[in-house]
């Protein structure tokens, strides 16, 4: 009996040892996770959402967030721009180029359509900064483009529905000028447990608030998102501007299964400028009245794994502008890499 104890004592020692090592394992595996830069995408189109070809019709985002790990020190000091200064091993700076394209109902005249949205295409390079602290997380964009001919939109979509069997657009011959763009993105989040489920899911809200300035955008909105899963980051599925965007670090560690949660969300916006609703600000041309307060319901899943994550969101834009017929649907993927 004694030797039989002795034997069972010495494997229930290795297994603690065994589990021990393996939580730290998984620990560790998650830091470098957390502490690797991330590649992600974003796209956006009406005919994944309800599957018109209208208004805002589509946008893509390039984005590579640089951890601090990765980040040479001698740009620490974006951290510092920040209106709560976190500490720059907190932030991550993040550098992304995108494409926003506008367009009326009807894409098949070449006249213009004087009581529907302007055809408009935005060319854009972000660069900025996110962080957090306790359950905040901020994030500070500053954005460069161009409208217009170079913003290469005409050629994007008639190339895009050359492949899709889509009409051929005619009516880019009026879209808004050429313009440079300057513009600021600033967005506040809190992240608030509400109930544990069990040991492995729960329930969390985020309401968050911003404002934006600048050439294209003048508008301040606030919102929340409320999401049930297993996996629940400080961070968001990422939207293209002037949505949430961030760093959009929502990856999971390989150790621990499969992350997921689903979310739906409201959001509130009071605008003062669309510059592809009111046109360009230094020429004349064709611009429409928009609406002051715009609401967004939106729906999704994010799925994480190891160095992956992925999300879909459906969102639900109510009228812009005072001729718009109705709202519009679209949907929203992003697709995210660590590395």
């Amino acid at each position: 009996m004694l030797e039989w104890m002795k034997k069972r004592g010495r494997h229930c020692a290795c297994m603690v040892v065994v589990m021990i090592l393996s939580n730290t394992m998984a620990k560790a595996d998650t830091s470098r996770l957390e502490s690797r830069s991330v590649l992600s995408f974003q796209s956006e189109n009406d005919l994944y959402g309800d599957g018109s070809d209208r208004w805002f019709t589509n946008g893509f985002r390039l984005s590579l967030a640089v951890s601090p790990n990765d980040r040479p020190k001698m740009l620490d000091w974006v951290a510092d721009l920040l209106p709560s200064t976190l500490p720059a091993e907190s932030t991550d700076f993040f550098m992304s180029i995108g494409q926003s394209m506008f367009s009326p109902d009807d894409i098949t005249t070449p006249d213009l359509i004087v009581d529907d949205r302007p055809y408009a295409g935005w060319l854009f390079g972000e660069v900025g900064v996110s962080g957090g602290s306790g359950n905040m997380q901020e994030t500070l964009t500053v954005s460069l483009g161009v409208t217009g001919s170079p913003s290469l939109a005409r050629r994007t979509q008639k190339f895009v529905h050359s492949f899709s069997g889509s009409p051929d657009p005619q009516g880019w011959d009026n879209q808004i000028p050429f313009e440079p763009t300057v513009q600021l993105f600033y967005e506040r989040a809190w992240f608030y447990t509400l109930t544990q489920l069990s040991n492995a899911v729960a329930v969390d809200i985020s309401p968050r608030a911003g404002v934006d300035l600048g050439t294209v955008f003048i508008d301040v909105h606030a919102g929340a998102v409320l999401r049930l899963g297993n996996f629940l980051p400080q961070a968001l599925p990422q939207r293209i501007n002037p949505s949430a965007t961030g760093s959009g670090k929502i990856l999971r560690s390989k150790k621990t299964g499969i992350g997921w949660y689903i979310f739906g969300g409201f959001e509130a916006r009071a605008v003062a400028r669309n510059m592809f609703l009111d046109g360009a600000l230094f020429s004349s041309g064709h611009s429409v009245d928009k609406k002051t307060m715009v609401y967004e319901i939106s729906a999704g899943m994010a799925l994480s794994y190891n160095r992956f994550a992925l999300s879909y969101s459906y969102v639900h834009r109510s009228r812009e502008f005072n001729l718009q017929s109705e709202g519009q649907g679209f949907g929203s993927i992003n697709l995210s890499i660590a590395f």
